[in-house]
């Protein structure tokens, strides 16, 4: 095989450019490969496995970092969280929560459960002003319901049936549930 700071011109390695390369071990996992020559040194001290992983190229520390938000193609905002943070239960597995989402979380001031879905009402996934433009839907309703809408219905059956009756659970007997008398 080759040893360890041999070198050899691009073309020698069957590489499209005439650089100088170097025989190199990554630093981080001993792995051995053929590492560009830059000013002498070979180009990058780890390969490509090991850079990744590397704690001094995440967050704030990387050159192509962008305050922890980035818009995906279908429109949306996404926001990085710490685990420190009060909302960080709503975060992927890559910390990462939906801009919109964390909006209306801090404006009720609790995390969101994952029933509860965020609409936008213009149609306009980046447009998050709330509470202009954001409200909160059940998604347990068929096909989502605004808040407004289930109490304003909730409202009426008190209404309607006043505060007396109460939703009975399934007869263990029959299986049949419906409204029943509190008295």
């Amino acid at each position: 095989m080759f040893k360890l700071g041999e070198i050899k011109r691009g073309s020698e390695l069957g590489r499209a450019y005439y650089n100088k390369f170097i025989w190199h071990a990554c630093v981080g996992c001993g792995k051995e490969r053929w590492e560009e020559i830059l000013k002498g040194q070979p180009r990058y001290l780890m390969c490509r496995s090991c850079g990744d992983k590397s704690r001094d190229n995440q967050g704030v520390n990387n050159s192509q970092w962008k305050g922890g938000r980035f818009k995906q193609r279908q429109g949306y905002i996404l926001v990085r969280l710490y685990p420190d943070d009060l909302y960080y239960s709503m975060a992927n597995s890559h910390h990462y929560v939906f801009e919109h989402r964390l909006i209306v979380a801090k404006h009720l001031g609790r995390p969101l459960e994952e029933y509860e879905k965020v609409h936008h009402k213009n149609g306009i996934r980046d447009d998050n002003r709330c509470p202009g433009n954001l409200e909160l839907w059940i998604e347990k309703q068929p096909s989502g319901q605004r808040i407004e809408d289930i109490l304003e219905y909730a409202y009426w059956v008190i209404d309607k049936y006043g505060k007396g009756w109460k939703f009975q659970k399934p007869c263990p007997d029959c299986n049949k549930s419906g409204w029943m008398d509190k008295g």
